[in-house]
């Protein structure tokens, strides 16, 4: 059997101009909404599994998606066109034309394949939804806020699987566009709860969350809400000029005496109201793992989910300490995590000046096949 992996990824130009279309909304520049008819969303796709692929099939696409310039990827969609026998087949070759359209500037000619696919019934959920993510990007770049969120939403709330980092960006800048901030800063309280901090690009919209927080939940919130940040650590020095310029808009103010004078004893900010920089909190890596018991209602309906815990070691390893920051679906694999983690036994928690090691551990449920 051969993997199938459709590569959806943007290029760093499009993340800059996601930023900068952030930044522009946050100032109150809003879209005109143009609502689009999307296919009903479904866990599992009608023909999901059923389509066939050949393996000189395979071998073209991927070599497709091993390449980025246009001129290149036009060669090799060139060489896997001839390939192209079955209705997945089909789907998978125009989804890397549509990636092609994309690279090359044509996003009116990219959407318009890229939406009809969404219908194919033979390509996979994942794969329709990393179709999603690229089509809401191409929106948002058209200003076609409405159309992203109708995109995007269903697979919030259907919650089939984890939501994308990126799709809750596109949300979060979406809800800004059509003046629901509440709604973006929901989505990106989500991201912060995640803790991805995978990519360069993904290190500046805590910028934005900080901005929302401090426009809506007042002075207090705000200081907070850097704070948090800066505790956690691996600010960009984008993300910490945001939190500075926040930080002086507050300093004087007498709501946020109390959570300014908590940072400061804390560490997390100086004397001039500045954010102090901190390394990223570190992922772990267990020496002795303990293999979580699958809950029977989870396992007797097939769902399959991960949970995000924030531990903190002793001098041996061990745990003294887990919470949960992050679970999907919410209620179902919490109590199973936290029992594996704590007898789990991770690299020994003292640092040099003798404080315990703090780190996420994620766990994952899957189902086998």
């Amino acid at each position: 059997m051969i993997d199938i992996n459709v590569r959806f990824g943007l290029t760093a130009s499009a993340h800059t101009r996601l930023r900068l279309a952030f930044l522009m909304l946050l100032l109150g520049l809003a879209s005109a909404p143009v609502h689009a008819a999307w296919p009903a969303y479904q866990c599992v796709n009608p023909k999901e599994g059923k389509g066939s692929m050949s393996p000189a099939f395979g071998k073209a696409l991927d070599a497709v998606g091993r390449e980025n310039a246009p001129d290149a990827v036009a060669a090799a969609l060139g060489n896997l066109k001839p390939l192209v026998h079955s209705p997945l087949e089909q789907g998978l070759y125009d989804a890397e034309r549509g990636r092609l359209q994309s690279i090359s500037g044509d996003d009116a000619a990219a959407i318009a394949t890229l939406s009809l696919l969404l219908g194919n019934p033979y390509l996979s959920r994942a794969q329709t939804d990393r179709l999603r993510v690229m089509l809401a990007a191409l929106l948002l770049d058209r200003q076609d806020a409405a159309a992203a969120i109708e995109l995007l939403n269903p697979m919030s709330e259907e919650a089939c699987a984890p939501l994308p980092a990126l799709a809750r960006q596109l949300l979060a800048q979406a809800y800004v566009s059509v003046r629901q901030p509440r709604l973006a800063l929901a989505q990106l309280d989500a991201l912060r709860a995640d803790s991805i901090w995978d990519t360069p690009q993904d290190r500046d919209w805590p910028g934005a969350l900080i901005q929302l927080r401090c426009r809506l939940d007042g002075a207090s919130a705000c200081v907070r809400q850097v704070a948090e940040l800066a505790q956690e650590g691996g600010l960009s020095n984008a993300v910490i000029a945001v939190a500075n310029q926040a930080l002086a808009h507050v300093a004087d103010d007498p709501v946020a005496a109390g959570a300014l004078t908590a940072a400061r004893a804390s560490g997390l900010i100086d004397a001039a109201t500045h954010v102090v920089p901190r390394a990223p909190v570190p992922e772990l890596t267990p020496v002795k793992r303990v293999m979580p018991r699958y809950p029977k209602e989870a396992q007797r309906l097939g769902i399959s989910g991960y949970v995000r815990l924030k531990l903190v070691l002793d001098r041996d390893g061990r745990v003294t300490d887990a919470r949960v920051v992050d679970a999907s679906p919410k209620n179902m694999f919490e109590a199973a995590s936290l029992s594996a983690a704590r007898s789990a036994r991770f690299a020994p928690g003292m640092k040099s000046d003798n404080t315990e090691r703090t780190g996420y551990f994620t766990v994952r449920f899957v189902i086998a096949n």
